[in-house]
């Protein structure tokens, strides 16, 4: 009897511990993600147009992950740091990084963002830093 009575606790311990660990990102580009989305639904003050935070953190990691991709090629192909900076410095370049461009999508509709020039930063950030987690071979 004293048995099974451990067993069921364990069992509960092993259940428990799994859910948990099973919800949080495991990649790196899956944390970027689930930070960047925290931030954009932070800036939007809007109650009743409120992104839900786990469907960004899922489109926004497959933003991502195209940095962290790209970062891990230049990487192996023996790229120095200086030529890494002059790539990082040409996101700026790209359409995706353009205030005029922001937009915040809600109930399968997309609107102006709330603040475009704060969005546009953040993503760009966020990409950067992916990069160079792809780079420097975080994972």
């Amino acid at each position: 009897m004293e048995f099974l009575v451990k067993f069921k606790c364990l069992l509960a311990l092993v259940v428990t511990c799994s859910l948990i660990c099973g919800c949080a990102p495991t990649s790196v580009v899956g944390k970027n993600a689930r930070h960047l989305s925290l931030q954009l639904a932070a800036d939007n003050h809007d109650v009743n147009t409120r992104s839900l935070i786990t469907d960004t953190q899922y489109s926004l990691e497959k933003f991502l992950q195209q940095f962290y991709d790209l970062g891990k090629k230049d990487r192996q192909k023996g790229m120095d740091t200086n030529h890494a900076y002059q790539r990082i410095s040409s996101f700026a370049k790209d359409d995706v990084f353009n205030p005029s461009t922001q937009k915040s999508n809600y109930i399968n509709r997309s609107y102006d963002a709330n603040d475009p020039e704060s969005q546009a930063k953040r993503l760009l950030d966020s990409a950067i830093k992916t990069y160079w987690d792809g780079y420097n071979g975080v994972s």
